[in-house]
């Protein structure tokens, strides 16, 4: 089943309020066990409202223990460091280019990649998380 179909068969009732400044997004979580999978994970479903058809957001996680809120900071923090660099290093550094035989000329592409990288938004002033 996809997460957007299991997401349908939940009665807007089970859903939840999180307060997020003038928005009030709608949550529901459940902790399940996945074909395939070897351990449970916990599924989190945000709705931009109470009624909304569809979730605008789904994060599955391994930490079963994690409230929502510990699971949407981990996400954003996440988000805008780690999954920016990636983007950015593959659309325009060349990391998805990298054609390389050797493990050695791999690790040297990837720690120039990493370079300029750090160079551009030293340059640029950014956060390296913008």
């Amino acid at each position: 089943m996809k997460a957007s179909e299991m997401a349908a068969l939940i009665p807007t009732q089970d859903g939840k309020s999180m307060l997020r400044g003038e928005e009030t997004p709608w949550y529901f979580t459940v902790t399940i066990r996945i074909p395939k999978v070897s351990h449970k994970v916990r599924i989190l479903f945000i709705w931009d409202r109470k009624n909304g058809k569809e979730p605008v957001k789904t994060l599955i996680s391994n930490r079963t223990n994690w409230e929502e809120t510990k699971m949407i900071l981990v996400y954003r923090s996440r988000w805008t460091g780690t999954e920016t660099f990636h983007r950015d290093a593959q659309q325009d550094l060349g990391m998805g280019d990298c054609q390389l035989i050797s493990g050695q000329g791999h690790d040297r592409h990837m720690h120039l990649l990493f370079t300029a990288y750090s160079l551009l938004v030293r340059t640029l002033g950014l956060d390296a998380s913008e």
